[in-house]
């Protein structure tokens, strides 16, 4: 997709829109790893204009063979051992700078309990083939993503078309409801 402007203009109009930081403190070797390979899978992806993500078709799906190793992942509201457990983490910290770039989410699904990582509620979880997080550029300016991990710090930022001036997007989640557990169920 052209913009009709030449790299002068675009390099005088982009900028940093965005950061996200998540922390994963715990010593895990597999779950590290597989966060490691997401933000190497990510890092440097420039989306055009009207060009939509997907995470599931970027990443496609988490094998053995593509590095990913076992570790923690929830599967029917239990946590399982999961070949790419744990790349929920850096997809929830993507998703984050998403929201504070100011793009346009397309699909994006919070967790069966809570994440520990981020307030309740502003997680984005991701399953192989079906649960997928997408968003599109809506912007007039490419925008290119950088990641990186380095423990315990998780870091997606957002590049391309500054906020209006004075504008600044802050996250929050209000808990406007809870429901109890109901009895344990024995299986």
């Amino acid at each position: 997709v052209k913009t009709g402007m030449d790299a002068k203009s675009l390099g005088a109009n982009l900028g940093l829109v965005s950061e996200a930081r998540t922390s994963a403190k715990k010593v895990n070797k597999p779950r590290d790893n597989n966060i490691t390979l997401i933000c190497k899978m990510l890092n440097g992806l420039v989306l055009q204009p009207g060009e939509q993500f997907s995470f599931n078709g970027r990443i496609g799906e988490r094998t053995a063979e593509k590095g990913f190793q076992e570790a923690g992942g929830i599967l029917d509201g239990v946590l399982v051992p999961t070949v790419g457990g744990g790349i929920c983490q850096p997809n929830t910290t993507l998703c984050h700078a998403v929201l504070m770039a100011d793009l346009q989410i397309d699909a994006r699904r919070p967790h069966s309990w809570p994440s520990d990582y981020v307030p309740i509620g502003l997680d984005a979880t991701v399953s192989w083939p079906n649960t997928d997080f997408k968003f599109t550029n809506n912007t007039d300016y490419p925008v290119a993503i950088v990641a990186w991990y380095k423990k315990p710090s998780i870091v997606f930022q957002i590049y391309g078309r500054p906020l209006e001036e004075g504008v600044s997007i802050k996250l929050s989640s209000e808990v406007l409801e809870s429901t109890p557990p109901g009895d344990p169920q024995i299986t």
